[in-house]
Formats: structure tokens, sequence, C-alpha cells
């Protein structure tokens, strides 16, 4: 009994932890992350520093490259120094429901996205760490391969190519 008791309570707390880590990475239902433009390149690159809502350093790193690649699809970026705004690649929001299938294997663990960002912090930079109320925030700096991306969302039809207008 008093095993059954220790198993019920572990279960419990395994799912109440679980939980909780899933509610910190996401709002309302949607990824919990902020996107920083820190440069841009002439060749299709940006460089952003993720801001992720975790504690754990390994899981930040891996977070930060699906939410950034996340991010230049369907937020876009705001102004910055040394960068100006960018639109979203997607026009509309609800294309990430209407095409769910495709963006649910395309950001899987170690899903396609990862072939469109790279350079998590190196051994010289590290993550940036803040805590407050809310929980811990990790900033991690990676870079997009946006144009490249962008021809790939084309390429699969999740978007027209910048010529189809024409």
């Amino acid at each position: 009994m008093k095993k059954a008791i220790l198993l019920c309570s572990t279960l419990i707390s395994y799912f109440i932890l679980t939980y909780a880590l899933v509610s910190a990475q996401t709002f309302n239902g949607e990824p919990n992350y902020q996107l920083e433009c820190i440069s841009t390149s002439n060749d299709g690159n940006y460089m952003v520093k993720v801001w992720v809502m975790t504690s754990n350093a390994k899981k930040a790193n891996e977070l930060a490259k699906k939410y950034a690649v996340h991010g230049i699809i369907f937020r876009g970026l705001t102004a910055n120094k040394g960068c100006s705004a960018e639109k979203p690649l997607v026009d509309s929001p609800s294309v990430e429901k209407e095409k769910s299938d495709f963006f649910k294997t395309f950001f899987e663990s170690k899903g396609k996205y990862l072939d469109f960002v790279s350079g998590t912090n190196d051994a010289k930079t590290e993550p940036e760490i803040v805590k407050n109320k809310s929980g811990t925030k990790i900033g991690i700096i990676v870079t997009v391969a946006k144009e490249q991306l962008r021809k790939a969302l084309v390429h699969e039809g999740i978007i027209k190519s910048l010529n189809s207008g024409f």
C-alpha cells in the first residue's frame, strides 16, 4: 500500500512539474519568447538574441534555435540599433494552423528548421540570464539564414515567391 501511494504521489509530482515547464515555455498556447535583432547581413542572414523562459540552459539552446526560426516566419523583427523592422515571412497568422501538419514536422526535435539556424552562444559568449518574479529568462544569440528559409518555404508552397505578384 505504501508503495502504491509513493508511486501515485511520484506520478502526480511528475505531471505537475512537466505542466509547469511547458506552461513557462508558452503563453496562451503560443511559444513564450522574445526576439531581439542584433544585426542583418547582405547575404540574408539575421543575427538575433532569443529570450527563452526556462531555467535549463541546455533546453534554452534547443528552444532558442527553434524560436528564432519561428519568429522569423511568424513574428518578424522590430527595428533596433543596426536593424530595420522586418515583416514575418508569412502573410497571415492563420498559416501556422492551416499548414499545421507541415510545421509540426518542420519544428519537431531534430527537424528541418535546424537547416536554417546556427551559432548558439560559443564558449566565449555566455548566455545572458535574467531572473525575475515570473521565472528565468535566458538570452542566446543565434543566426538565421532568412533567405534560405524563405526559398524553402516557397518550394514547399507555404508562402508565395517574391515575383509571383508580377
